[in-house]
C-alpha cells in the first residue's frame, strides 16, 4: 500500500494543475518512507527522496530499455529536478527562448517543461540547442511522467533486487551534492567556436581623407554553443589616430551551424595614415567569448591619403 502511495504521489506531481511540480517531504510522505527504508544516506528529507528516485531509475535503466525510454527518463526526471539542475547557460537559454519566463525561477511548471524536454532531446540527438520551449516539454509531459512510473514499478516488483542495486551505487551519488551516472557524459563541456566565412573592404584598401566606408564580415557559428545576445566590441581605442566607428555592434542571434553578416560603418583620418583596428565577440554579460583565442579577433586595416578625384572626360 506504501508503494502505491508512492506512486500516485509522484504522479501528482506531472498534473496539469500542479504550478509547483517540486518533490517534497510534504507532498510525497509514503515516497519519504520508502526513501528513508532504502537509503543509510546522511540527507535531508526532500534531497533523500530526490536522490531515491534517481537512484531507481538509474537501476530501470541498467536492464534492456530502448533510447527513447532512456530519453524520457531523463527527461521526467529534469522535471522533477531529480539529480540534474539546470545551469546557468541552460536556464539563459531557457528564458530566451520563452521570453514569458524571464525572471521565473526553476521551479515554476513552466520552466521545468522547456527542462525536460531539452534534456529529453539531448539523449535522443546529443544536441544541446534543440527544442527548448516549454509547449513542448508541456505535450511530452505525460510520456515523461509514464516512464518514471514504469521505472518505480519495476522496483517494486523485487525488493531484494532494488536494496542490492542501491547499494551498488556509490555513496557520493547518493549523498553528493550532483548525481551522475544517467548524465555524465551529457555536461561535458560545449565547444564554442567560430569561423569567418568572408569579408568585405580587403586589408590595405586606400581611402581619401575623411572617407567613410561599410565594412562587413561573415561569421558562421561552428560550434555547439548558441551565439545568444552577444555583442562584437571595439577594442582598439576610438581616438584621432584610428578610423572612427560605432563602440558596440548588436550580433543577431547565431545557433550552431548557421552565419551571421557583421557590418559597420568606418569614418577614416584626415591625415595620412595606415591603422589597424580589432573587434572581439563579448556575450551577454560583457565578457570575451575567447579570450585565449583569437588573438587578432576581427580586423580592419585600411591607409588614408589626400587623394583627389578626377571625373574621367
Amino acid at each position: 500500500m506504501v508503494w502505491a502511495a508512492a506512486v500516485t504521489e509522484i504522479s501528482d506531481r506531472f498534473a496539469s494543475n500542479r504550478n509547483d511540480p517540486r518533490l517534497s517531504a510534504a507532498n510525497c510522505p509514503s515516497l519519504t518512507a520508502i526513501a528513508k527504508e532504502q537509503l543509510a544516506a546522511d540527507l535531508g528529507d526532500d534531497q533523500l527522496i530526490a536522490k531515491f528516485l534517481f537512484a531507481v531509475c538509474k537501476l530501470y535503466l541498467a536492464s534492456p530499455t530502448s533510447v527513447e525510454e532512456s530519453a524520457l527518463i531523463r527527461g521526467g526526471l529534469a522535471y522533477l529536478l531529480c539529480g540534474y539542475l539546470p545551469n546557468d547557460h541552460d536556464l539563459f537559454l531557457i528564458r530566451t527562448v520563452n521570453p514569458a519566463l524571464k525572471g521565473s525561477q526553476t521551479n515554476t511548471k513552466q520552466v521545468r517543461d522547456a527542462w525536460a524536454f531539452m534534456n529529453y532531446k539531448r539523449a535522443l540527438q546529443r544536441n544541446p540547442n534543440i527544442g527548448y520551449t516549454a509547449k513542448s516539454g508541456r505535450t511530452k509531459r505525460v510520456a515523461f511522467r509514464d516512464a518514471i512510473l514504469r521505472a518505480v514499478n519495476f522496483s517494486m516488483t523485487d525488493l531484494a533486487r532494488l536494496r542490492e542495486g542501491l547499494a551498488k551505487i556509490p555513496a557520493d551519488e547518493i549523498s553528493g551534492g550532483a548525481a551522475t551516472g544517467l548524465v555524465a557524459s551529457d555536461r561535458r563541456e560545449l565547444v564554442d567556436s567560430s569561423e569567418i566565412i568572408s569579408e568585405t573592404v580587403p586589408d590595405g584598401t586606400i581611402f581619401p581623407f575623411g572617407a567613410t566606408f561599410t565594412k562587413s564580415w561573415t561569421l558562421r557559428n561552428s560550434g555547439e554553443v548558441p551565439w545568444i545576445n552577444r555583442t562584437i566590441r571595439r577594442m582598439t581605442p576610438n581616438t584621432p589616430t584610428y578610423p572612427h566607428s560605432a563602440e558596440t555592434v548588436r550580433l543577431a542571434d547565431t545557433m550552431p551551424g548557421e552565419s551571421v553578416v557583421i557590418s559597420l560603418e568606418m569614418t577614416v583620418n584626415r591625415y595620412p595614415s595606415i591603422a589597424i583596428v580589432r573587434f572581439k565577440m563579448v556575450d551577454e554579460r560583457g565578457n570575451l567569448c575567447w579570450p585565449n583565442s583569437y588573438p587578432l579577433g576581427l580586423s580592419v586595416a585600411v591607409e588614408s591619403r589626400g587623394l583627389h578625384w578626377r571625373k574621367e572626360q
